[in-house]
């Protein structure tokens, strides 16, 4: 505009082309372009103005969208946009205060509220976006606890237990993945893992405490027997368990603990049926059963049918012990007799006889020695005083040499 001047004329231009009607002091632009005004005196005296260069910036366009639903649980968020253009600067509103930084294209909103965004394409050129309004709920409440012992070992189980919300669907998660068919308010852990569970309202969903579950594996138990488990009384045999790095052995007889017996191995010298129990992380297993019977040693005694003192050519019968399940070797002084493995041994040589009783190849006794002593025949001649043709009446006399250590019984032939 200009100052009003008394008797003149006005005309403005837009780029050099006069503006229809605009013929007052001063006028409203609403084009982009170089105005000038011309002033008119006494019909025929002009004077141009200056130019003034008016640029007419387009508004920016301002549409505010959400990613998703509006109402979200309390600890979610949601995520507004506004297109973004180029010239243009962003900042958005909450309940239409500026928030503080929020300058972008978009904004991660997580409170309650009307939120808009205020597009400037200059100090005096902006859109205000649509408002949309977030509502904030709370999330379900989503607790579990464990019914017993969350370790345990192969083959147990603890159950799970979600508090129970109204109108509300569960899904049961172990480490973030889903369990397939675990969509009520209870579950039964068998399996190591983190448990926890999602509970989903129409509105919002809320993610349980953990609960880790350990499943030990049961160790395993074998029971071997390092030699016969079949011997005489004062024997043994030692049994042994397997693996040996067990922690906690215990070894039992007929189901019955054995005092003290608590190593990998154990010297088993009574009859019974034993077994071990191996103990790991608490895991219990039994092992297999080893049967070890222990027998009284047989009796070994000698008798002699007669006496044990004989001429030589003659022999003396030797009688062991009999009986069922029972075995003989003959000893002459010590050495085996080949052969001789009858209950009887005809004895025709001097010495020491024993005889060794067996029960089964474990278990056997010694007989005290029989002493037989073989006598040589003595070596006897007979002499005549005289003829040996005699008249009936008369006699000859009869001489045995040698007589000393000899008794005689003289025989008529």
């Amino acid at each position: 505009s200009t100052p009003t001047q008394p008797g003149i004329t006005w005309q403005w231009f837009r780029n050099d082309i006069a503006i229809n009607g605009a013929t007052s002091a001063s006028y409203s632009a609403t084009q982009t372009g170089t105005y000038t005004l011309v002033g008119t005196s006494g019909g025929f005296c002009t004077g141009t103005s200056n130019g003034i260069d008016v640029n007419v910036i387009s508004a920016p366009t301002a549409v505010l969208t959400a990613a998703g639903n509006t109402t979200i649980c309390q600890g979610s968020n949601i995520i507004l946009s506004v297109a973004s253009q180029p010239g243009t600067s962003i900042q958005w509103k909450r309940n239409n205060v500026d928030i503080a930084g929020a300058t972008e294209s978009t904004y991660t909103a997580n409170q309650a509220g009307a939120y808009t965004a205020v597009v400037s394409a200059g100090a005096n050129c902006f859109t205000t976006s649509n408002s949309i309004t977030i509502n904030v709920v709370p999330g379900p409440t989503a607790a579990i606890t464990a019914g017993s012992s969350t370790v345990f070992c192969q083959g147990g189980n603890v159950v799970l237990t979600a508090a129970s919300v109204t109108g509300a669907t569960y899904q049961w998660l172990n480490n973030g993945v889903p369990v397939n068919g675990a969509t009520t308010t209870s579950y039964t852990a068998s399996a190591s893992g983190s448990f926890n569970i999602l509970v989903t309202t129409a509105a919002c969903a809320s993610t349980s405490n953990t609960i880790d579950v350990l499943v030990n594996p049961i160790p395993t138990a074998v029971a071997t027997a390092q030699g016969p488990t079949t011997f005489c009384t004062g024997g043994r045999v030692n049994l042994s368990a397997t693996p040996v790095d067990i922690a906690i052995n215990q070894w039992l007889n007929a189901g019955a603990q054995i005092s003290g017996a608590n190593s990998a191995t154990y010297n088993a010298t009574a009859t019974g049926t034993y077994t071990v129990n191996v103990i790991s992380n608490g895991c219990l297993a039994s092992s297999n059963a080893i049967s070890v019977t222990v027998n009284p040693p047989p009796t070994a005694t000698i008798t002699a049918n007669g006496s044990t003192t004989v001429c030589q050519g003659s022999s003396v019968t030797l009688n062991a012990t009999a009986g069922a399940g029972l075995s003989y070797q003959w000893l002459l002084n010590g050495t085996q007799i080949g052969g001789a493995v009858n209950a009887s041994y005809t004895a025709t040589t001097a010495g020491n006889y024993t005889v060794i009783v067996s029960q089964g190849s474990n278990c056997s006794s010694t007989s005290n020695a029989a002493n037989v002593n073989i006598l040589a025949l003595p070596q006897i001649s007979v002499a005549a005083s005289g003829p040996l043709a005699i008249c009936q009446g008369s006699s000859v006399n009869l001489t045995a040499s040698p007589s000393a250590g000899n008794t005689f019984q003289w025989q008529i032939g």
